[in-house]
């Protein structure tokens, strides 16, 4: 079966599903909610607005905890300054405060502080205005901690909080009692119910009227009031938006469990078409990875499928077959240009860009060494090639590269430095050692004939060495280059002193070579101070050509 008419079956499967899955719901789940919320909707709004007051009497209780125990108001209640309530108390205070009113009763038990919203009424005053042992608010005065509750003042309620007053450090003596309030008003009830996502009323009422409001059907239920047993706030909300919202709610969870119900549609159809379509995809894209991680023709195994991936499976198997052919190829030719870039083609062995990147290469140098640097010429060379030719010259190289492989250990760095110049560094050679290996290659040389069946050709050679003892890694990664300029004036020196001859240098304390010479007078200067010691072949120190 081809994709197209997989992918249609899987739409159809999904949508019938789908649409037996709403009718079920509706008739088993959303019928039978909608009746169930309609008994439980008005006891769980009931409880949003009693945690509504709650939290009203705790923001209040805060507010009167920081005013109380503050130093301006501590000293207020004892000299009544009028400049505290002018400044703390400016027109716009009490909506800063979200509060009705503010009252603040010294230890002398007068009232010395009265903000309100609006004028109290004549019977209220008077209460208010009574000793704290006559007053209404002495339910909520205490002398240890703040206290809060639901008043019934004249025809409002009202929830009001008090705190002692004290320093800052919440010490005494008390001073007084500090008193914030909040009328149960349109704007309050306002704020209830949006807090409640429910449009409430809150009324105030006889206790004795209650059983005939309950029978009310927009009652819901009753709070009590702490200074009035005999009265209660109601609660009412009018039923249609408290229904209608909870309506919506059902609606909601149903098309949720619609949705859940087409999501597990969705999933047993995804798990048919991972099946059919995604796990062979899915193989081909890891053997194309692989494939190009490895380049090897195993990664593609061939899938058994008569559809599109089949055919595609294939195709991706002959294009990875041409891909492998011209990989080897390509990798074939890099490797030998890479391999070409590094060697000379005349002799076969290594170049100088070799030699840079070896000495570069800070493996190399890891931990301290003896190494020793050498720098190699054949004497007289321009004089073969003029005498037997370039073609007898190129042959004299060869053997000669030939015979120093030979002389040379397997991990020496051996490189054609440049025409019939040859540098050999060595690790791990000393002064003494490096003497010999100048000594037998001079000999060697001197003893060898070269040039072939072309022409019998007799040579010399110039050695010119530099060795330094256990030098840091730093300092070798760093100055190989100038340790390789030592053995060139070495090497020049033997050159000045007649040829056919080897001249070392050892760095006898290799911090006091600075700046590192750069002439044959800056040698000898190093030589005569003790600082390098100088070996030849033929000539003694005093007796050396430096010039």
């Amino acid at each position: 079966m081809k994709l197209r008419k997989k992918l249609l079956v899987g739409l159809f499967t999904l949508f019938a599903v789908l649409s037996v899955a709403i009718v079920i719901v509706l008739n088993i789940m959303v019928l039978p909610e909608v009746a169930r919320l309609e008994a439980a909707f008005q006891q769980k709004d009931f409880e949003r607005v009693r945690m509504a007051l709650e939290y009203e009497q705790k923001r209040l209780s805060t507010v009167a905890v920081d005013w109380a125990q503050w130093d301006d108001t501590y000293t207020f209640a004892e000299t009544r300054s009028s400049d505290y309530i002018d400044s703390n108390f400016p027109t716009n205070q009490l909506d800063i405060l979200d509060a009705s009113f503010v009252i603040i009763r010294n230890a002398q038990d007068l009232l010395v502080l009265n903000v309100t919203e609006a004028p109290w009424e004549t019977s209220i005053w008077r209460e208010i205005n009574q000793p704290l042992q006559s007053n209404p608010l002495r339910f909520i005065s205490d002398e240890d901690d703040a206290a809060s509750g639901l008043f019934w003042l004249g025809s409002r309620a009202y929830i009001i909080s008090a705190s002692p007053i004290l320093n800052s450090e919440s010490e005494g003596p008390i001073r007084g009692y500090f008193y914030i309030g909040r009328a149960i008003d349109e704007s309050y009830q306002a704020a209830v119910s949006e807090m409640v996502q429910t449009s409430i009323e809150l009324t105030a009422s006889q206790k004795e009227s209650a059983a005939k409001k309950k029978t009310l059907p927009d009652f819901v239920g009753s709070f009590s009031f702490v200074n009035a047993p005999d009265a209660e706030l109601d609660v009412y909300w009018p039923r249609e938006s408290v229904f209608y919202d909870e309506a919506l709610k059902t609606i909601r969870y149903t098309v949720l469990t619609v949705l859940g119900i087409g999501l597990i549609a969705m999933a047993i159809a995804y798990v048919a078409f991972r099946h059919s379509v995604m796990l062979p995809l899915t193989l081909l894209i890891r053997q194309t990875e692989e494939f190009g991680e490895k380049k090897a023709m195993r990664a593609f195994r061939a899938l058994r499928r008569d559809d599109e991936f089949g055919e595609l499976s294939a195709s991706f198997k002959r294009m990875a077959q041409k891909l492998s052919e011209s990989w080897w190829l390509l990798e074939r030719e890099r490797s030998d240009f890479e391999r070409a870039s590094v060697t000379d083609a005349l002799t076969g062995l290594r170049n100088r860009r070799y030699l840079e990147q070896r000495l570069n290469d800070e493996a190399l140098w890891q931990g301290e060494h003896q190494c020793a640097f050498f720098m190699l010429d054949i004497d007289l060379f321009k004089r073969i090639n003029d005498h037997y030719g370039h073609d007898v010259g190129d042959v004299v190289l060869q053997q000669f590269a030939a015979l120093l492989q030979e002389e040379c250990r397997e991990q020496d760095i051996l490189v054609r430095y440049g025409g019939e110049e040859f540098t050999i560094v060595a690790q791990g050679l000393g002064f003494d050692a490096a003497k010999g290996v100048a000594e037998r290659i001079r000999r060697r040389i001197e003893t060898e004939v070269f040039g072939g069946t072309a022409a019998q050709v007799y040579l010399s050679c110039s050695v010119g060495f530099f060795c330094v003892d256990k030098i840091a890694q730093q300092h070798l990664q760093t100055y190989w280059p100038d340790m390789l300029k030592v053995a060139d004036i070495a090497l020049y020196l033997c050159k000045r002193n007649g040829r056919n001859t080897w001249l070392g240098l050892d760095a006898v304390d290799i911090d006091r070579i600075q700046p590192c010479p750069v002439s044959s007078q800056d040698l000898r200067q190093y030589v005569q101070q003790g600082v390098m010691q100088l070996s030849s072949h033929r000539a003694e120190e005093d007796k050396l050509v430096w010039f």
